[in-house]
């Protein structure tokens, strides 16, 4: 069977596509490509092989890759100027998932800082560096304290992270 009719084939192309878009400064094109690539999400992968120690390591790169596609659609949309606070409502329920998830942090926290609510992307910075701390000993990223300084300096850009650069 050909690559491009197996669903998995299709959404990892799609997701290096986009990311590429990402890379080249093609936020709209990458935006496109990304919610392409997770239209094709059909919930649990393999559900047939949860059983099965191959399928559950399948199944879990494969929710990895969601995640990463997820953050490249929302740092796109953030690329775009769109509805800051539509995006940082979006991201504050998928960083309530996965709460020690840097990247989703710093998206969560710029959508709010340019939304006009910096307090409430203090508050993300505060809430993650009390977990990672808590949980594993270590401080945020250097990209996500820099975002942090520049929030606190009330910066009227703040800095963008390069795609990919908290993976």
């Amino acid at each position: 069977m050909e690559p491009e009719r197996i669903d998995v084939c299709r959404f990892e192309q799609l997701l290096r596509d986009g990311r590429r878009l990402l890379l080249e400064g093609r936020h709209q094109a990458a935006g496109h490509t990304l919610e392409s690539c997770l239209a094709l999400w059909r919930g649990t992968p393999y559900p047939e092989m949860c059983d099965d120690a191959l399928g559950t390591q399948a199944a879990a790169r494969l929710e990895e890759l969601r995640l990463l596609a997820l953050e490249s659609r929302w740092e796109a949309e953030l690329a775009q100027e769109q509805d800051y606070s539509v995006i940082a409502a979006d991201l504050a329920t998928l960083s309530m998932k996965f709460p020690t998830r840097e990247r989703l942090s710093w998206l969560h926290m710029q959508a709010l800082y340019r939304a006009g609510r910096q307090a409430e992307a203090l508050k993300v910075y505060h809430q993650t560096r009390r977990l990672l701390a808590d949980e594993y000993g270590v401080d945020p990223c250097p990209e996500l304290q820099d975002l942090f300084g520049s929030i606190l300096r009330g910066a009227s850009s703040v800095g963008r992270a390069r795609p990919g650069a908290m993976l």
